[in-house]
């Protein structure tokens, strides 16, 4: 009886949880790429009319362009600095008998357990008692910070899937640990680092705390002009490059997905992930 009842639920009602929730997270979305074709100078749903002015005024404006600009970059570098240092930390924290790894994976992620504002509040405060400017590079390192642990996370939980005798044929072989990292580890985990370093990209480029408080209008990022124009000027133009946001973030989760469901990888056992 329970098990025809859970098999009644999977079947009936599974579905339309999963359908009310997809719903609920697509319908803002829907919203406001329709109101970014209205004909009319303000916000409007249904839309009134159809036009693509206004996504031909953002993509004409110097501003919104060098507000892009400064996004990819920062985001970017941001990415580059978490990468670096992220891919590393993950081998390292992997691996079975390193001392203290679960509490310095645990410090690794207190960024994201912290609320961002918090963090910010403290590096801006700390840059104000330094007397210290924040250029670029402030904000791509505090990025970095906030990101990495995202990258470092996707990480590990491939490597931990890893057959650890690779490794261990390798050095008995003479390979050297930074050959292994290269021409072993990396390639085996290339699919969720990729996904990795797109979460992280894409979380860098839509921050808003971090260069809203650290630089505010000396580096005007995407969402920093953004938010500049919701709270002075409200017209289509926010909701077209929101739109084209929407757009870019949806290209690359597509892309990491597709790349990730193409491959399969190799667990433990040997078999293909997904596999008998």
């Amino acid at each position: 009886m329970t098990r025809r009842l859970l098999s009644w639920a999977e079947s009936a009602v599974l579905p339309v949880v999963v359908t009310v929730l997809v719903a609920f997270l697509a319908a803002p979305l829907v919203v406001l790429v329709a109101t970014a074709f209205t004909q009319t100078p303000y916000l409007s749903f249904p839309p009134d009319g159809f036009t693509l002015r206004w996504f031909e005024g953002v993509l004409s404006d110097p501003t919104w362009r060098a507000a892009a600009w400064n996004s990819l970059i920062i985001a970017a570098m941001s990415v580059g600095v978490a990468a670096v240092v992220g891919a590393p930390a993950a081998i390292v924290l992997a691996r079975r008998g390193v001392r203290f790894a679960p509490s310095l994976t645990l410090l690794i992620m207190i960024p994201i357990m912290v609320p961002s504002i918090m963090y910010v509040l403290g590096l801006m405060l700390g840059y104000n008692e330094l007397d210290v400017s924040v250029p670029t590079w402030g904000i791509v390192l505090a990025l970095a910070v906030l990101t990495t642990p995202y990258l470092v996370r996707t990480l590990m939980a491939a490597l931990e899937q890893l057959d650890p005798a690779l490794e261990e044929a390798a050095l008995s072989l003479g390979a050297s640990r930074l050959r292994i990292w290269v021409e072993i580890l990396l390639p085996n985990v290339a699919k969720s680092f990729f996904s990795g370093v797109s979460l992280a990209f894409i979380l860098a480029f839509d921050e808003l705390v971090v260069p809203l408080f650290l630089a505010g209008p000396d580096v005007p990022t995407l969402p920093v002009r953004i938010y500049s124009s919701v709270a002075y000027n409200v017209d289509p133009s926010v909701a077209a490059v929101s739109s084209l946001l929407v757009l870019v973030s949806a290209l690359v989760a597509v892309l990491s997905a597709r790349d990730n469901l193409r491959k399969p990888t190799t667990r433990k056992d040997g078999a293909p992930d997904g596999g008998a």
